[in-house]
């Protein structure tokens, strides 16, 4: 892919942004409430992607909107602005930018198991322990909370973009940034690991910064019973929330433990066509 010179924020939101890598997943808290041969494989990879796949994994991404609306909006900080902005607008008093040294005897400790031979050990997961602590500014994994909290950001989302009489996106917007940006091309991560389960590849179905249902019968996180327009976010291995505007619901799972993508995509299929049979 070309590399860019400048970049918008229609650019770093979307999949086929040239600036992406492998992101682990939040940290939780406990809820108060109830050579050659490399050589050779990089350019296959990117033999393949031109043929219509993406690859979308919001780490610089996300840094650079972060700071991008930061500098736009005057903030000291990024994790300043989403707490005036966002977390105290919601609300979410149980979630911040970095984990709160107040916050220590309430944090879930993340636990990680992959099969041997993979591209990540337990150690890459679990160091971010070590790493989200108080005033560590990371958008796209820094951040710890509530399931409690995360609904009331997915509530937010599936009214629209107020809650409690609180505006804090308008209509206009999501429905931009939940609207197909991919066609039928696939993720590159998620072809490589249907190819080795045997599944058949999907469409990618992104949107700007959303993850999107989409149509068809296929591994999917939304499950297998939501409505295409079902939009949300999942992080590696552990997370997941999603909004479902033709039956009104919505969906939030946040764990710890840090499972292999294939187990995990598998596991929140389930969960999700669960949760979706049980609405009236």
């Amino acid at each position: 892919m070309p590399r860019r010179r400048t970049a918008s924020t229609s650019v770093t939101c979307s999949p086929t942004a040239p600036v992406s890598s492998p992101h682990p997943p939040p940290a939780v808290l406990r809820n108060r409430q109830p050579r050659r041969r490399h050589r050779r494989d990089q350019s296959t990879r990117r033999r393949r992607r031109t043929r219509g796949t993406f690859n979308y994994s919001p780490t610089l991404n996300h840094a650079l909107l972060g700071e991008m609306v930061r500098r736009v909006t005057g903030y000291g900080s990024f994790g300043e602005l989403l707490t005036t902005e966002l977390f105290a607008p919601l609300k979410m008093t149980d979630t911040a930018l970095g984990a709160p040294k107040a916050w220590a005897d309430r944090m879930v400790p993340i636990k990680a198991h992959f099969p041997p031979g993979g591209w990540l050990k337990s150690s890459d997961i679990e160091v971010m322990q070590e790493i989200v602590v108080e005033g560590a500014e990371m958008p796209w994994v820094g951040a710890v909370s509530t399931t409690s909290d995360i609904l009331r950001f997915a509530e937010m989302i599936r009214r629209g973009g107020e809650l409690d009489g609180v505006r804090i996106l308008s209509p206009s917007i999501l429905d931009l940034a939940t609207t197909l940006q991919t066609g039928t091309a696939p993720n590159d991560l998620y072809a490589m690991l249907c190819h080795a389960r045997g599944w058949d590849v999907p469409p990618g179905n992104f949107g700007l910064g959303f993850a999107l249902r989409g149509e068809g019968v296929y591994p999917t996180f939304f499950g297998a019973s939501t409505s295409p327009r079902t939009h949300g976010n999942y992080g590696a291995g552990s997370t997941l929330f999603w909004v479902d505007p033709d039956k009104d619901l919505t969906f939030v799972c946040l764990t710890a433990g840090v499972m292999e993508e294939g187990d995990n995509l598998a596991r929140f299929q389930r969960l999700s066509t669960m949760a979706a049979a049980t609405a009236l």
